[in-house]
């Protein structure tokens, strides 16, 4: 009987320090890198998860595995940074959307337009600062609908991200 209430009383000691699996995607990489190869982007990375089918040519070995995408997330710091130095009009739109930008510093505005499924549909990259800039971002040959106008910013001391829905009409 005193065996069993120690096991007892141990087992239920042992209740507060048990955790449940988390739900988030985690990835402990044991080394990652990426490079630009012949002008094709390429990301790596060692220690993810036992090799699903492996390729080899002239040196290069190509292993199926787990890699997570580097994105670099949005907060509100960040989108109130472009949304305070950008000007997006018309929109809805026919044509073209205009992106008016006026960074002070100067830097990379990239402009990423998607579909509602979010398949990439234009990328065009602009340097700004100094002034007020104008980019178009052609629409013309797009179905009516909705669209997401993704901007990047990265200058010498900001960065920033915002997405914009667009609206195509005609």
């Amino acid at each position: 009987m005193r065996k069993e209430a120690l096991l007892f009383l141990l087992g239920f000691a042992a209740i507060p320090v048990a955790r449940a699996q988390s739900i988030q995607p985690t990835v402990l990489n044991a080394a990652s890198g990426s490079a630009t190869v012949s002008g094709n982007d390429v990301e790596w990375s060692v220690g993810e998860m036992t090799a699903v089918a492996t390729v080899s040519n002239s040196g290069i070995v190509i292993t199926q595995g787990f890699l997570q995408p580097a994105e670099t997330p949005t907060n509100v710091a960040s989108q109130q940074m472009i949304t305070s130095h950008v000007q997006l009009y018309p929109n809805p739109a026919d044509a073209f959307v205009i992106v008016q930008s006026n960074f002070p510093d100067a830097g990379k505005l990239k402009m990423v337009l998607t579909d509602v499924a979010g398949k990439v549909l234009l990328v065009q990259e602009a340097k700004v600062g100094g002034g007020i800039q104008k980019a178009e971002v052609p629409v013309a040959n797009l179905a009516m609908g909705n669209y997401m106008l993704q901007l990047s910013y990265e200058g010498r001391e900001q960065k920033g991200a915002a997405s914009y829905k667009i609206q195509k009409i005609k």
